[in-house]
This record gives structure tokens, sequence and C-alpha cells, in this order.
């Protein structure tokens, strides 16, 4: 027991381990939140850390100290995305582009209800759809202004294709009041955006098998834009962003992607119920 002891007591030769300080950056992210108010919304160069809402207090991206900002960022599947391969899903540029220079955008707080936010989807410079931003509720008084919402959007598109020259695009706005719309972010065109309450098959045509993909491009040319809402309750989809409150090996099992680790699961149990067999 004595030699444990000794074992463990602290040997004065042996290098400390110190954690690594950002100096600079936490003097520059504590004088930002002070400037925009006290709180603010963090974001890298494409993406939002969304799926790491759950970890903080509130379960809102919003951020009021430098440690704030860390733990949303470093929690987030979707930032990690955008710091290790950001063009892995491009198809006009090669795979191992360069560095794009990463960035933390901190913006000012603002308290908005998720019921007025839309994303538009853009392709070769025709809006073709828009949905509510938010599908995991059901809001009643858009079923009410679904005619009007979809003739402000409209109406907002050319405003905003005379100030951004991209073809195709996809870009998120919250409605204040009638016909004032503030932009909230401007996303690529393809699968590493979420669809919502489209299907990238049926936005892009380059991603169908040949013969569907001269249909829909002879169908796209007249094709009217559409604006879907959830309908009703019933039409309420879960949260995608609540897979990350679970391992990953947990969610492959329970939804069947990974048959091997179902199998490993099953066998293991059926061990232990045979051990528990033989102790009786």
């Amino acid at each position: 027991q004595d030699s444990d002891v000794e074992e463990w007591e602290h040997d004065s030769s042996m290098p400390t381990a110190e954690a690594p300080k950002f100096t600079e950056l936490t003097d520059s992210v504590k004088r930002a939140i002070a400037e925009l108010g006290g709180s603010v919304f963090p974001k890298m160069n494409w993406s939002a850390p969304r799926d790491a809402a759950w970890m903080s207090c509130d379960g809102t991206l919003k951020c009021r100290t430098f440690g704030d900002v860390i733990l949303l960022l470093k929690s987030s599947d979707f930032v990690t995305h955008d710091l290790t391969c950001p063009f892995k899903d491009c198809r006009d540029g090669p795979q191992e582009a360069p560095s794009p220079g990463y960035e933390l955008v901190l913006r000012r707080w603002e308290s908005i209800s998720p019921g007025m936010e839309f994303r538009c989807f853009v392709n070769n410079g025709r809006l073709i759809g828009a949905c509510q931003r938010d599908f995991t509720n059901y809001y009643s008084f858009l079923t009410v202004q679904h005619r009007s919402l979809e003739k402000e959007l409209i109406s907002f598109f050319e405003r905003v294709r005379t100030k951004f020259n991209n073809s195709s695009y996809v870009y998120d706005v919250y409605r204040r009041s009638k016909d004032n719309f503030w932009v909230i972010d401007f996303n690529p065109f393809g699968v590493t955006t979420d669809a919502l309450l489209f299907s990238w098959p049926e936005l892009d045509e380059n991603l169908l098998v040949d013969e569907e993909r001269e249909a829909a491009v002879k169908a796209t040319a007249d094709r009217p834009f559409e604006f879907r809402i959830v309908p009703s309750q019933r039409g309420v989809q879960p949260s995608p962003y609540t897979t990350g409150r679970v391992s990953r090996d947990f969610t492959d099992i329970m939804s069947g992607e990974d048959i091997n680790k179902f199998v490993d699961l099953f066998q293991s149990l059926a061990q232990q119920g045979e051990e528990s067999s033989s102790d009786g």
C-alpha cells in the first residue's frame, strides 16, 4: 500500500503540462461581445453551431462570454465539417482546395420569432422554392398568411438578386413586418445545405439520373415558385439536431444504419444472458 502512495506522489523534477492560452483571441471576443451589447450569435465562415444549442444553459446560441462561444463551436459537427472538409460536396472544384481562411463571426443577438424565418432556394437565377425554417413546429398563422407571404417572398427576391452575383444559392430571411425582411445568411446551393421541407433531387436536377434529369430540365424553365409550410400538427417533423445529444454508436444501432454494431450488441446481450443463467 505504501508503494502505491509513493507512486502517486508528485515528482518535482517532472515537467508540468499547462493548458494553452489564446490571450489575443480571448480579448478580441470579449471586446466584440461588449461592443455588440453583451450577447452575440456565433458562426464560422458557413455554419452556425445550431446542432450544439442543447449544450447551452437556455438551449439557444446566445453567448455572453468567450467560454460560451468556444463551448458551442467545439461541440458542433457543423463547425467541424467547415474546418475539416468544407468542399466535400462541391462539384465545381478540387476536393483538396486551399484553406479558405477561417473567420469567427459574431453578430448582435436578436430575439426573433422562429415562425417568421424562411429559407429560399435560387437555381440558375430563379427563385424556385421557399419554406419555413423551423419545420419542427406548426404555426397556424402561416396557414392564414400563406398567399400573402408567398407574394412578399417573391417581391423581396427581386431586391436580393440585384445585390448577389451567384446564379444558384440558398438564403435565409426573417420577416419583421409586412414587406420588411432581414437577410439572415447565404448558403451554398447543394446537399451540404439542409433542404428542410424540400429534397435536393426536387431542387437540383443534376442530382437525378440521366432520364429523370432531361425531364426535370425541361420542366424547370416553366416551374412555378413553390412555398411550403407545415400544414398541420401532423406535418411536424423531428429536429435533426437531437441526434447530437446521444452517442453516434447508439444512433446507428437504433436507426439500423450500421448492422454490424447491431449484431455486436445482440451477441453481447445474449452472452450476458447466458452468464446470468449459469450463475443462477
